[in-house]
């Protein structure tokens, strides 16, 4: 029997990191030693091929999937078989905000040398306006720092050694999984101090907190990219309205209004932002056909989604010559 910090080394998708919270568990199956998704490759031998760097979150990573159905893995095979010489590294995080991309690329994304970096994403930052705004919005030491995860925890509890007693409390949900984000994180102290105490609906939160960090962090990125000579393409997150959309026969929203409000509001956010910084942006929606078996979740796409996209995806790059020419034979 293992214990919790044993199940959490071997099984877990995820490991604590300085700056970031956490990073890709290199030890988990599909990950490399570098802890990214994917084949293990050598960047310092990629001299003579376009190194495009997919980052985001769940979405980009292919939470749900193995790794060669995540879509960046399948741009890279639908690139290379147009004739261009590419590697599409994916650095999708599950869980990741504005906040831990922006750290991510400037201490990590940035020693890969990318040529280009693509984005998609958006549900956890407008996630991230449902915060208590006594956090969010007041001079607290956390203002300007989100509390959406929380601090990894350095030791873990021990856990029953009966793995049937273990099934049941799972399911009982008297005990968390020893593998999943929620085990590993523990909430900071100091957010308990800013509290409102308040208790808000959902529409008010989305009224109180506007998408300011999300809108700091990734103009902060584009800049930190362009300085560094890399270019940068960012897309809409497309998302079901309905469970209709999903399963044929369920009709209730698949998420509340409030919570799509907050993710096209953020979609909104960064179009504009891509267009005053003169960045290649994707309206994701205009051409993706959303039909039932194309996600498992409000956001997350099975295979025939990531499919999908990374076909849209494919063809927004080469549309917008953001690849060097195709070889020839």
């Amino acid at each position: 029997m293992y214990s919790s910090d044993e199940l959490q080394q071997r099984t877990g998708q995820l490991v604590g990191a300085p700056y970031t919270t956490y990073l890709l568990n290199p030890e988990y199956e599909g990950h490399t030693p570098a802890g990214y998704r994917g084949e293990d490759v050598q960047f310092d031998e990629l001299d003579n091929t376009f190194h495009i760097v997919a980052i985001g979150a769940s979405t980009t990573y292919g939470f749900g999937l193995r790794d060669v159905e995540a879509y960046p893995y399948l741009l890279e095979n639908i690139l290379q078989d147009k004739g261009y010489n590419v590697q599409v590294t994916n650095a999708g995080i599950p869980g990741y905000t504005s906040f831990e991309l922006l750290t991510n690329f400037q201490f990590r994304i940035l020693e890969i040398e990318p040529d280009l970096v693509i984005y998609y994403g958006a549900k956890n930052d407008a996630d991230t306006l449902f915060e208590d705004p006594g956090c969010y919005n007041n001079r607290s030491p956390l203002y300007g720092i989100t509390t959406f995860h929380g601090l990894w925890r350095t030791e873990f509890e021990d856990i029953p050694t009966s793995v049937l007693y273990r099934y049941f409390a799972v399911n009982a949900g008297i005990m968390e999984v020893p593998n999943d984000i929620n085990f590993a994180l523990e909430e900071i102290p100091v957010a308990v101090e800013c509290l409102s105490g308040e208790t808000y609906t959902e529409e008010e939160l989305l009224e109180l907190n506007q998408p300011t960090f999300a809108e700091r962090n990734m103009r902060n990125l584009i800049a930190l990219a362009q300085f560094n000579g890399i270019d940068v393409a960012l897309a809409e997150l497309v998302h079901p309205m309905d469970m209709s959309q999903v399963y044929p026969d369920e009709e209730a929203l698949i998420m509340s209004s409030a919570r799509a409000q907050s993710v096209d509001e953020v979609n909104a956010l960064y179009k504009q932002i891509a267009e005053e910084m003169d960045i290649p942006y994707l309206d994701t929606s205009e051409k993706f056909e959303i039909e039932p078996g194309m996600f498992w979740t409000e956001v997350l796409m099975t295979y025939d989604g990531t499919q999908q996209l990374a076909e849209i995806y494919a063809d927004f790059l080469i549309e917008n010559d953001l690849l060097p020419p195709p070889e020839t034979d």
